[in-house]
């Protein structure tokens, strides 16, 4: 939640309390959520020098200091005190204005880079007045903020804060200082003092995205040591999101006394019916997020929230929920890659009948050889998840038929729709055609093998990269 829109903007559908004209339009979110049950707790930010200048209309992003962010390399004035003591004001007015639309908490983000942790870091923050220098000073706008939040909130709904208990710039090869683990349980118990209700541990910044954000590379709860070492230091609930896909993983911190919370993103825009589903026992009907990132990719793109493995995510509007047809409809899909089962599945629960072709003898298209690079396990849950799917749902699936007109004629379909994704443009260079220039598909599915040789690979994108990686492990020189 964004609390003005003139300097603090994350990105262009951020939501925003800018003003007490948001407050009725805000209400209704927070009614219609809450009519399911559920809590509601605004996360309130601001960017700083992580912001883009062109979303606020200025030629400059404010910071605690003129030092630009190295991923977003916007132009960076310093803050002044005046400024400071404005955005102060900011923040409790949006936490007030929360209040007012009903929520039943308040989050206050220090994480990630942002603003206030723009402040904390020694890294970021290299004034020499009362808000930079020693920890106290380097403390006080997030103090502040706390202080004007409680206020204004007139201490009717619980405060939490979220950290970067550990910036991670050693692993992009930033040296100290920086906020470690020492310095974040430090903020951490500086946090507690203020009397807030919870403490929502996280990491990284944008200069260490990969710690923040993971990739598929990074293993389901990799950050359980530095949440447990915050935990043991203070006696607020601690909230941890520990890249939770599998509610087991959830589960063990939780039971171990790592934290008191598991909060959860990504999962929940792989599958919204995740909560539901871990309550009813349904684990193994989840659709597991597969740390794509697709979702983020699309946002720095200024696009909406999509999702790789859940092609309603974002755009259930656009296909509501209908009755089941009296008369269902018999759809021929041609290929069972990714669009090709979502079709399916997605036909087979509206109550019509899909019936899937595939040439091979299981489904997953261009997924089955795109896992095959080191780290990129989870795409097995891709093919995995969608497998338990159309059996449950009882889906015909007929492997190892090509569908050509006559195979496709003799289910009489109403529809047909072809799904037999696309196949790799080898360009036009000399010689591309001896016998041991091979395609990337011809790697990573196996079909052949080299080992202990030199290795030219033409292109460094990501699939260069990835089979690069993948040849070395047999022997080979990239």
């Amino acid at each position: 939640m964004r609390i003005n829109n003139t300097d603090g903007t994350a990105g262009p559908n951020q939501i925003s309390l800018a003003d007490d004209s948001y407050i009725p339009g805000f209400k209704k979110l927070v009614d219609e959520i809450h009519k399911h049950g559920a809590k509601v707790f605004t996360q309130i930010q601001h960017s700083g020098r992580q912001g883009v200048a062109a979303l606020t209309g200025k030629d400059y992003v404010l910071a605690p200091s003129p030092i630009p962010s190295a991923v977003m390399q916007q132009p960076t004035r310093e803050l002044t005190v005046e400024e400071i003591h404005d955005l102060v004001g900011q923040f409790g007015d949006c936490a007030r204005r929360s209040m007012l639309a009903g929520v039943d908490g308040v989050e206050i983000h220090g994480a990630h880079g942002y603003l206030i942790n723009q402040f904390l870091s020694p890294f970021s923050n290299k004034r020499t007045d009362e808000y930079g220098g020693s920890f106290e000073n380097r403390m006080r706008f997030l103090i502040e903020i706390m202080r004007d939040v409680r206020a204004k909130t007139e201490n009717k709904i619980p405060i939490s804060v979220r950290i970067s208990a550990d910036e991670f710039l050693s692993a992009v090869g930033i040296p100290m200082p920086y906020i470690d683990i020492a310095e974040g349980i430090r903020i951490a118990k500086a946090i507690e003092a203020e009397g807030v209700e919870a403490i929502n541990v996280s990491c990284g910044t944008y200069e260490s995205m990969n710690m923040a954000i993971e990739p598929m590379s990074f293993p389901q709860g990799w950050r359980k040591d530095f949440v447990k070492a915050v935990k043991n230091e203070v006696n607020v609930p601690v909230i941890a999101v520990g890249m939770f896909r599998e509610p087991k993983v959830a589960e063990g911190f939780l039971q171990e006394g790592v934290a008191d919370f598991a909060a959860f993103g990504r999962a929940l825009l792989a599958d919204s019916e995740y909560a539901n589903k871990v309550l009813e026992n349904r684990d193994d009907e989840i659709n597991r997020c597969i740390s794509c990132l697709f979702c983020f990719d699309e946002l720095n793109k200024g696009s909406q929230v999509v999702c790789a493995v859940n092609p309603l995510t974002g755009f259930e509007c656009d296909y509501p929920e209908k009755e089941k047809p009296s008369q269902p409809k018999t759809v021929a899909i041609v290929g069972a890659g990714p669009a090709g089962v979502r079709a399916a599945i997605y036909l087979k629960k509206m109550g019509h009948n899909p019936v899937l072709f595939e040439e091979s003898d299981n489904i997953g298209g261009q997924v089955k050889i795109g896992k095959n690079p080191p780290k990129k396990d989870y795409l097995n849950w891709f093919i995995e998840d969608n497998e338990k799917k159309l059996k449950d749902l009882g889906v015909d699936i007929r492997f190892g038929r090509k569908a050509d007109a006559n195979t496709v004629k003799e289910i009489n379909p109403d529809a047909v729709l072809i799904a037999v994704g696309a196949k790799p443009i080898i360009p036009n260079i000399p010689g591309v055609d001896s016998g041991n220039v091979y395609s990337v598909e011809q790697v990573l599915s196996g079909e052949v093998s080299i080992e202990n040789k030199t290795i030219a690979v033409i292109g460094s994108g990501l699939t260069g990269l990835e089979v690069a990686e993948l040849l070395q492990l047999s022997g080979n020189k990239t």
